[in-house]
């Protein structure tokens, strides 16, 4: 098999000088994230989801497959169902607003009062839905949303394919790395250098690409 370099695979080395108008139109995507472990309550929401203009969904099933996705993706919405690993859902929150603070995150609950409200939003979520009336209300929040993302022009494509083209060979095997998931530790192992070479790769990255965090850094891979 042919060998696929780093740069190769994060699509540095074949980057047009041009932006084409397809290219732009793909980044008006919305990204939202469903998580609940009931497949009825999901089922009900696919269709509201569907019907935005140019959302891309994505469905966890378990607290566990939930919080590695919110902890690496960039979304624009995330859904969380409140029974979610048996109520752990509602501990998702503060995770949410610390790791991508511009994400709308709802919580869904079995009944919606004030006092629900406030807990909701005391734990960083930006809104409280009963399941009751989810149908209802999901698909005008989501429109308001879409109406809110950014579509980036063609001088900020290429701004960011020249600070990807940065990065040495080295910082783009670990950039693909931490997409993937991985933690610092196992980056560490399956490299074989230090766990201190693997932060200062990171900060290096962090630096030459203009991020703060490596949310922004796999956002920016995997929008460009």
């Amino acid at each position: 098999h042919k060998r696929v370099s780093p740069a190769q695979s994060l699509g540095i080395a074949t980057f047009r000088r041009d932006v084409d108008s397809e290219r732009i139109a793909s980044m008006r995507r919305t990204f939202i994230l469903i998580a609940s472990e009931d497949e009825l309550f999901i089922e009900k929401l696919r269709p509201i989801v569907a019907a935005i203009k140019n959302a891309t969904l994505q469905e966890s099933r378990t607290f566990r497959s939930a919080l590695p996705r919110i902890r690496i993706e960039h979304y624009d919405c995330i859904i969380i169902d409140k029974n979610l690993g048996s109520g752990d859902g509602i501990t998702l929150g503060p995770i949410i607003k610390r790791i991508n603070p511009e994400c709308f995150s709802i919580l869904v609950v079995p009944q919606s009062h004030w006092a629900t409200t406030e807990a909701a939003r005391s734990l960083g979520y930006s809104l409280a839905i009963s399941a009751s009336n989810v149908a209802t209300e999901l698909g005008t929040v989501l429109e308001n949303i879409t109406s809110q993302v950014k579509v980036p022009d063609s001088r900020e494509l290429i701004s960011a394919r020249q600070r990807l083209e940065r990065l040495s060979e080295r910082e783009r095997e670990i950039l693909v790395d931490i997409s993937q998931g991985k933690r610092n530790y196992e980056i560490a192992t399956f490299r074989h250098i230090s766990e201190g070479t693997i932060k200062s790769h990171l900060s290096s990255i962090y630096r030459k690409l203009e991020v703060r965090n490596r949310v922004e850094a796999i956002s920016m891979m995997n929008n460009y």
